[in-house]
């Protein structure tokens, strides 16, 4: 989790593999105790069975039940009553207490708790914001200076022929791992270089390994100096493991990254592959709005849907990775553009997912388009609904890619678009426009472009209009936010790169850009802002 490639596709198939790894062995080490007390006698065997299976009983025919009652009862975005997170905690440490009395180990009734309660909200997030905290911050250091205690230097002198056979053990089964997993891959159709970094990534230890040999010591299963071995082979080996897939295991790398994906590049017959991303419901009808001006076209005196298929996909994922299941879909999928939301500070909207924004627009394989969206849009329910759509052009590839939407919208009839095409005269812009020179071909072929496509189609306008200076034009940009539904403008304007050095000091948002980031903050801005940066 630390390296982020939780959500890759080695790294799901890695857990997958090592959860299972870690279910049989934890079988193991409790078919383990049940065979030390029957060796006692069969009644002490049978006792520890029976024992352990009334617990694991108990848990799931009650535990399991309340837990889900708790979830059912609880209001959407209604926070878990105290009584049940207290009733739950003390159940951990009672259960606990009960599988160390009856002669296993603290952890194992813990741990079928953990997978019964319900992952998420209402419930496992809540246990989360409770215990995480100090369960991490003030008990696991505790644990790992327990683990410490343990180490016994003086009886690994003494018992040198022992350390060497677990070392050899220990790395018959670093090799044997890594080995298996190659063979595994190869029979897969996978590459041997996928293989080697999975086989590494199923050496990696943790605080389960070490929990495990420090109840393995106090059960008398091995000695201290056994426990020291293990505990450091452990360490070595993550030291191995970790830096090297971290340097070589790149999931989003760019072998599979086919040609430039971009709408601009699409031909007008060719279907766009659009991919939206929400964390809630807030940003669905701005989202909807959108798609539905680019699924359909005015043909002679009627309107023709455009085949829309829909392919739904749902990521659980910590925030900070969450990117990297976006990115593999636009990969797999092969999508032309992707939408990730952006609610505006004034909203209820969850504010941590303006987090993922960066991260898409940096190592996402298309174009993207970040939606800075009221949470009080409402779903068009009328037959008679219009969507009113302008464009602000300034020139290079991003502005360029808007308008390359924007044309796929305007064959929408009930989409009515106007083409701001801005310029700005005097000292700076004379500076910024030798930056633009090479553009300036490009940008008129795009507006030609428009303009002979939709040269009957009066729901279309293009405007050009000229500013003295940036004071003008950011003047110009505040008053068109309570004339349209939607505002479409490049993230990178390449005939402002001089005026945006200056302004980028000042934006509160730099993945939005600064013409992007003035429409985010603009308080009287009524309209939803989609900000295009077109993949290089």
């Amino acid at each position: 989790m630390e390296l982020g490639l939780l959500n890759s596709e080695l790294g799901r198939l890695a857990l997958s593999s090592s959860m299972m790894q870690c279910i049989i062995g934890w079988m193991m080490l409790i078919a383990s105790n049940v065979f030390k007390h029957g060796s006692v006698s069969l009644m002490n065997g049978l006792y520890s069975l029976l024992s352990f299976s009334a617990l694991a009983a108990f848990i799931l025919l009650v535990i399991r039940p309340y837990a889900r009652n708790i979830v059912r009862t609880t209001l959407p975005y209604a926070r878990v009553r105290e009584l049940h997170i207290l009733v739950i905690m003390l159940a951990v440490l009672v259960l606990g207490f009960i599988s160390d009395f009856i002669g296993f180990t603290y952890p194992d009734a813990p741990i079928i708790m953990g997978l019964i309660v319900p992952q998420g909200p209402p419930l496992g997030t809540a246990l989360i914001e409770r215990v995480d905290l100090v369960a991490s911050e003030v008990l696991l250091p505790l644990v790992f200076v327990r683990e410490g205690f343990n180490i016994d230097w003086a009886e690994v002198k003494q018992k040198l022929s022992l350390v060497l056979m677990v070392e050899i053990i220990v790395l018959a089964t670093f090799i044997t791992k890594i080995c298996a997993n190659i063979a595994a891959a190869v029979y897969c159709k996978m590459s041997w270089k996928e293989g080697v970094l999975l086989g590494l990534m199923m050496n990696f230890r943790g605080l389960i390994d070490m929990l495990n040999f420090l109840n393995m010591t106090g059960g008398k299963l091995i000695d201290n100096a056994t426990y020291t071995v293990l505990v450091l082979s452990t360490i070595a080996i993550s030291a191995i493991c970790v830096p090297l897939v971290s340097i070589y295991y790149k999931p989003l790398g760019v072998k599979n990254h086919v040609g430039r994906r971009t709408v601009q590049r699409l031909r007008s017959h060719v279907e766009v592959r659009v991919m939206t991303c929400f964390y809630d419901d807030s940003p669905i009808p701005a989202l909807l709005e959108f798609l539905e001006s680019i699924s359909s076209e005015e043909t002679g005196n009627s309107t023709k849907n455009r085949r829309v298929t829909v392919l739904p996909f749902t990521s659980i994922a910590p925030m900070k990775t969450m990117h990297q299941d976006v990115c593999s879909l636009i990969l797999e999928r092969s999508v032309a553009f992707v939408i990730v939301p952006f609610p505006r500070k004034d909203s209820m909207a969850e504010l941590g997912t303006r987090d993922l924004v960066p991260l898409v627009v940096e190592q996402a394989s298309c174009s993207v388009g970040i939606m800075v969206y009221h949470s009080t849009t409402r779903i068009m329910t009328s037959d008679s609904w219009q969507y009113h759509v302008s464009v602000l052009f300034w020139g290079g590839p991003d502005d360029r890619e808007a308008i390359a939407i924007a044309s796929r919208a305007a064959c929408h009839p009930s989409v009515y678009l106007n083409v701001f095409r801005l310029r700005i005269t005097g000292d700076a812009s004379n500076r910024s426009q030798k930056n633009g020179n090479k553009e300036k071909s490009p940008d008129n072929e795009v507006i030609d472009e428009l303009q002979k496509t939709n040269a009957e189609n009066d729901r279309v306008t293009l405007e050009e209009i000229t500013m003295g200076d940036m004071e003008q034009a950011l003047s110009f940009i505040h008053n068109l936010g309570d004339k349209y539904n939607l505002l479409i403008v490049g993230r990178r304007q390449e005939s402002l790169l001089m005026l945006g050095e200056d302004l980028e000091k000042w934006t509160e948002s730099p993945e939005l850009g600064v013409i992007g980031d003035i429409l985010a903050t603009d308080v009287s801005c009524k309209a939803n802002v989609l900000i295009v940066q077109q993949h290089k």
